[in-house]
This record gives structure tokens, sequence and C-alpha cells, in this order.
């Protein structure tokens, strides 16, 4: 067997392992503490693991920790920053960190026996960013491990569903587009497979592999419908620094028409919550996303959320569906025309 031969056995050996660079999909992931029942590891339900537990998982309570302990947590965990959060306490009652602690289990503890209590629910941001774009939630994906910031790319096909990972880790809507762009810079990058994207998150995925020319571009939708049957329908939210309700009235038809084109859904079914003028978003009905339009920006208010149908782009009359306005037998390419 050749050298080389040899060499490309190892590399194929391991889907995270290259001649010369290996990445430990679970270099991050701490063995005593863990966020469950969340979107990703970055999220959820806090639970310990310690000898005086022996060994088995349990929940922490409400208030267990402050500012500088859930600071602590997430950087264990390999995630960013906490998005803090009303169940933290200003003092922390179990653990009492500095803040510069490794891990949470090195933080002074007071030890209390077990009890009912509402769960500590925490959120950390992801190590992830989209960069360059209109806002926090279109441009160029770039990903942090072991506290360097390189842009994302990949071998392999990359497509709406992988970009669906991308989006769905910066909390933002649907993807819109995406796509591989080649330029002339070569720049060092940490390098991901599209099915694990698929299967996991972008943080779980990345290995280094040298310098590259190209860049992964996601425009994720800034606005979305929730609480609905399916993506097509729901109470109406705009991503702006966090997500939040509109009001009845909003819209015109319009503005309903970009809206459920920008979701990859079809023609609004109206409703009497549209508003004949559209009090907050004035759209000519040409705009790519609902955010392109112009917009009179009101204070926060209380009032009845607008609630919107699209149509679905998906019937059952033998398996056809809908791509860009056509109907077509599902087993067909949406990429032929």
């Amino acid at each position: 067997m050749s050298a080389l031969l040899f060499l490309l056995l190892i590399g194929s050996a391991s889907s995270f392992t290259v001649v010369g660079n290996t990445f430990n999909k679970n270099e991050n992931t701490s063995d005593s503490v863990r966020l469950v029942g969340g979107r990703s590891l970055c999220s959820g339900s806090l639970q310990i693991q310690d000898q005086s537990l022996a060994q088995s998982w349990a929940g922490v309570c409400e208030g267990a920790l402050d500012r500088r302990g859930a600071e602590v947590l997430c950087r264990e965990l390999g995630c960013g920053a906490p998005l803090l959060q009303g169940a933290l306490s200003p003092l922390g009652q179990t653990f009492h960190c500095e803040g510069n602690e490794s891990k949470l289990m090195d933080c002074n503890r007071t030890r209390t026996g077990p009890e009912t209590c509402p769960t500590l629910n925490l959120t950390c941001k992801e190590p992830l960013r989209l960069v360059g774009g209109a806002s926090r939630c279109e441009g160029t994906v770039e990903a942090e491990l072991r506290g360097e910031w390189r842009r994302v790319v990949t071998y392999d096909r990359w497509d709406l569903e992988a970009a669906a990972a991308v989006c769905r880790g910066l909390d933002c809507g649907s993807p819109v587009s995406t796509e591989k762009i080649y330029g002339s810079d070569w720049n060092k990058a940490w390098v991901v497979r599209p099915d694990c994207v698929k299967k996991s998150s972008v943080r779980d995925c990345p290995y280094d592999d040298g310098s590259y020319n190209s860049r992964l571009q996601v425009i994720c939708s800034d606005v979305r419908l929730v609480g609905g049957r399916s993506l097509c329908s729901g109470s109406l939210q705009i991503q702006d620094q966090s997500w939040a309700g509109v009001c009845e009235g909003a819209l015109d038809r319009r503005g309903a028409e970009v809206l459920c084109r920008e979701l990859g859904c079809g023609a609004p079914l109206l409703q009497g919550a549209l508003s004949p003028l559209g009090q907050t978003f004035h759209c000519e009905g040409n705009e790519s996303k609902l955010m392109d339009c112009n917009r009179t920006r009101t204070g926060p208010e209380t009032c009845p959320t607008l609630y919107l149908s699209c149509k679905e782009p998906l019937r059952l009359v033998g398996g056809p569906v809908a791509v860009r306005g056509r109907w077509r037998r599902s087993s067909e390419e949406s990429g032929d025309e």
C-alpha cells in the first residue's frame, strides 16, 4: 500500500478527521452540567451531575445562579454570553461564582437537599453569526471555535435545509435564500458537513482544515408566523432586536402578499385583521421582504396580534407540490423547468 493511499484511508476513517487536523466533536461538552429540552446545546433547563447525587442528573432551581454564574456555565458549554432572564438571582442562591472559573462546579456552592421548585431555564448565545448583511439575520456565516471567529465553508452541496439550521441557531425566521460564493481572498475557515449541520447545529460540526476562498451566504427571514398549524399560518412576529408581535391592521393586502411570498407560502387568505391601507407597513407589493416596505414605526402598545394564514404550497392530488407558482409532481426535481 502506498503512503499516499494509507493517508487517504486515515482521512476517511472518521467524519471529523482530516490528515494533520483533528477536531473533537465533543470538545466543549461538559460532563457535569448540561442544558436540556431547548433548541440546541446552548439553551434549555439546567441540570447538574456530581458525586453527591450518585452520578445522576438533577434539575437546578430558579434563582440558583446570578449573572456571573450564568457566564461561567455558558462558557463551560462552549456557548456565547448568557441572555439574561428573570430566573437568575441577583446574588445566586446556590452557586456563588467569581466569574473566572472554568466550570460551574468549581464555584463555591450552598448545598441544599432535594426540593420541589421551578427549574432554571437558561439560553446562551450561539457561537454563530451572520456578518455583512442588512440585519443580524443575513450575511456571511461565521462561527467561533476555541475563541476564534472564522467564516464557515463546506466541500459539499449547501442548501436551504442546511441554511435553516443557521437561522434556527440565531433565532431568526425561516431561510429565504442561501448560496456558496467564491472570491479572490483566501482565509482560514471552519469546515462543516451539511449532513451534520442538518442533524444537529452548526456549533457541533466545524473542524479546522486550512484556508479557503469561499463563503456561505445566508438570508433568514426576520418575520415569522407562530402558533398556527404550519409555517404558513399564525400570529405575525417581526425580528427587531427581539421577536415582537404585530398589531391587527398593520398590513394591507399587498403587505400580506409580500409576507406570504417571503415565507415561501402561497397567496394570503385575506382576513378582517388586514387594513385597507396598512397602518404600519406600506408595501408596493413587489418587495422581496416585508421589512423592505416603508414602515411607520410606533412605540410599544397593547393590541390584538395580527393572525394571518397563507395558502400552503402543498396539496394531496397525487402528490404534486407548488414550486415558484407552478404545481408539479413531488417526484420532480424543483430545479427542473
